[in-house]
Formats: structure tokens, sequence, C-alpha cells
């Protein structure tokens, strides 16, 4: 009878230790699942705040020709100088000029 006693204290102590073990796996779980959560929360916040440069779409970037070198910019980019009444676009000041000295009206 005695060994039935001991038998049964240790499966008590036993399902005791098991017991504590699963509320603090369970107490640990539960914090886990709370961070992610948290972080989860945190990332959208900030995406919120601070959204990204990529996910801005803009339209189609209008080129245009530079007549002295034939290469095309952005015309936001580009330099604007009026050649005998007309407007052109330029890559560079010094594309300008060169067109500029080559084009002039010459007086009759």
């Amino acid at each position: 009878m005695e060994y039935k006693n001991q038998f049964s204290a240790k499966i008590l102590a036993l399902s005791q230790v098991e017991s504590i073990y699963l509320y603090l796996y369970n107490k640990g779980m539960a914090r886990l699942a709370l961070f992610g959560i948290a972080v989860v929360f945190i990332i959208l916040v900030a995406r919120l705040i601070f959204p990204s440069s990529s996910s801005k779409e803009s339209g189609p970037t209008e080129m245009v020709q530079d007549p002295n070198n034939g290469v095309y910019i952005p015309k936001s980019e580009a330099i604007k100088k009026m050649v005998n009444g007309k407007e052109y676009y330029f890559s560079t000041e010094q594309s300008a000029e060169e067109y500029i000295r080559k084009n002039q009206i010459k007086p009759d």
C-alpha cells in the first residue's frame, strides 16, 4: 500500500510540475504573440507616417530633344532658350551657346 502512496505522490508531483510548465509556456506564448502584434502595428504606423518614395506613382516624364546634339533630356531639367523667336531646350549651357552661335539671324 505504501508503494501505491509513493507512486501516487510522484504522479501528483509530476502533474503539478507539468501544470506549472504549461502555465509558464502558455504565458510565454501569450507574451510572444502580443510582442508580434505590437511589432506589426508599429510597422503599419511607420508606413503611414513615412511612405516610401517608390509607392508614389508619377506620370510619364516629358522628354525634349537638344537641337544641337540630339540628346533627349527631361523637360524639367532642360535649359530653355529663345533663338530667333522660337523656344528651344538644351542639355547644357555650352550646347545652348554653341547652337545660338551657329543659328543667329544675320542682318542683311
